[in-house]
């Protein structure tokens, strides 16, 4: 049986029911939100889909911090716009048309176009293919490009109330997550310089090391000096003897030279000789695609929704602002790209401001009727649907609702989106009752006094509350539904 019928034989079944226990359902979860304290702004609603009937409100049409359910937003215009097969890429190009003689007469382009999650594997997968396909020598130089994004990095100045949650430079080409990662291990005797590597290996960082072992407590600094030539580390301060290995991580401060480097280190490690310095630039067009890694939008969505990712979160909205406005991506053209999705589906967007990929902004507001308005029409899009819904975390299961909902009648039946920020907490999804009927559950807590964790805990009570309704699920239509 089709998905659309399915819903039509639903839709037609709980009619007859539809509304007999709203009040029964608003009386529990009014119950449930009076614990909070009186200065908590939040928003609740429940809807059913299928009969469009609204279970609960409360506080719908109130704009309020998203946290990270801002990620539906994202998620959901870059599946309408590209659709899940749309690849993100790393590629190399040249502009050499004839290989056949293994030499790369003129240079050798690396760009990348999204691909947040390529890494120095990846481009040993491609310098391998270089190998195999008898390329030698190239006549000219290793040119990183990362033009498909703008070179605005870093957006510090919209969450300075999340410094723990600090990204690393937000660009086309990545390595690594755009990180550096020291492994430092104190020597085996007193007074001794620490012992210290790191990865990925790249001839253009220089590392300085000041640090030694000590007998008492250890105390690492790594500053980072950097300039158009190169990259210095200097590693100060001590490390107790005999203490286990401590891991520091550096962001890498100009991606597209960093890839250019570190291409041509392993292509001289490979055999393949290149005649000059690496740089950065701009490829010019029409240039002969060699090799390429990708990784699909249905597969980075994944990634980002379930364990709510923020970098990748962040370097995907530029990439929705690319596809867009067929350009170059950057947070301008990305936040047109979501009003437009909004406004192309007729999604209630009357308070709402986008001002990033992530959540991670305190200056982003939606309401809770815009999230249920959002995932209804992702829920009624054929194309994008499973692969939207298959994003979410899953209560009890995976994600960031691992640890939640567990031995409860949601467990494994809710699919999800959570949200934190300081004095945030949200959580947005498709609850699946024992008649195989779905609500879509949208909740969101702007405090000021209490944990997270108090507000976590009424979140899941209303789930869970809604879960283990019996009056609720005899309204649904007993077959799996087509997902």
């Amino acid at each position: 049986m089709s998905r659309l019928v399915l819903i039509l034989i639903i839709a037609f079944s709980s009619s007859l029911l539809s509304g007999k226990n709203n009040g029964n359902i608003q009386s529990r979860i009014d119950e449930i939100l009076r614990t909070i304290p009186y200065n908590t702004k939040y928003g609740v609603m429940v809807y059913n889909p299928i009969t469009k009937d609204t279970l609960y409100k409360r506080n719908i049409y109130e704009p309020i911090k998203p946290a990270s359910n801002t990620k539906l937003f994202t998620t959901g215009a870059a599946f309408s716009l590209l659709g899940g097969d749309y690849q993100l890429s790393t590629k190399i190009f040249t502009d050499d048309d004839n290989l056949s003689d293994g030499v790369i007469n003129g240079n050798l382009y690396i760009k990348g176009f999204g691909h947040s999650l390529f890494t120095d594997r990846d481009m040993d997968a491609m310098v391998s293919q270089l190998v195999s396909m008898g390329i030698h020598k190239i006549t000219g130089k290793v040119i990183g490009d990362d033009s498909y994004f703008d070179d605005m990095y870093h957006r510090r100045d919209w969450i300075e109330e999340e410094t723990n949650d600090a990204l690393p430079p937000v660009s086309a080409i990545v390595i690594n997550r755009n990180r550096i990662q020291f492994n430092l291990e104190a020597s085996s005797r007193v007074g001794g310089l620490i012992n210290f590597n790191f990865t990925p290996y790249c001839s253009l960082i220089k590392v300085r090391v000041n640090a030694r072992t000590a007998r008492g407590r250890s105390g690492i600094t790594i500053l980072q000096n950097y300039s158009s030539t190169g990259y210095e580390f200097v590693i100060n301060g001590s490390l107790k003897r005999r203490s286990r290995m401590l891991y520091y991580s550096a962001e890498i401060k100009n991606p597209p030279l960093f890839a250019a480097f570190l291409l041509q280190d392993k292509l001289n490690r490979q055999g393949i000789s290149v005649s000059q310095r690496p740089s950065k630039g701009e490829m010019p067009e029409n240039l002969h695609e060699i090799v390429s890694r990708a990784i699909t939008l249905r597969d980075l969505s994944k990634i980002i929704n379930k364990h709510s990712d923020n970098f990748l979160a962040e370097c995907l909205f530029k990439t929705v602002g690319a596809a867009f406005s067929h350009n170059q991506g950057n947070s301008f053209y990305a936040t047109q790209a979501i009003s437009d999705f909004l406004k192309r589906n007729s999604i209630y967007s009357e308070g709402t401001s986008i001002n990033d990929g992530s959540g991670l902004s305190h200056s982003n507001r939606v309401t809770v009727g815009g999230i249920v308005n959002l995932l209804e029409k992702m829920y009624y899009n054929p194309l994008v649907f499973t692969d939207y819904y298959n994003s979410l975390s899953i209560a009890g299961t995976d994600g960031t609702l691992r640890n939640r909902m567990i031995g409860t009648a949601a467990e494994s039946n809710f699919h999800g989106k959570t949200g934190t920020l300081n004095g945030v907490i949200a959580l947005s999804g498709y609850l699946t009752l024992k008649g195989k009927q779905d609500l879509i559950v949208s909740i969101i807590f702007e405090y000021e006094k209490g944990s997270p964790y108090r507000y976590r805990f009424l979140e899941d009570q209303i789930i869970t509350s809604l879960a283990q309704d019996n009056s609720i699920a005899q309204q649904g239509f007993p077959e799996e539904k087509n997902q």
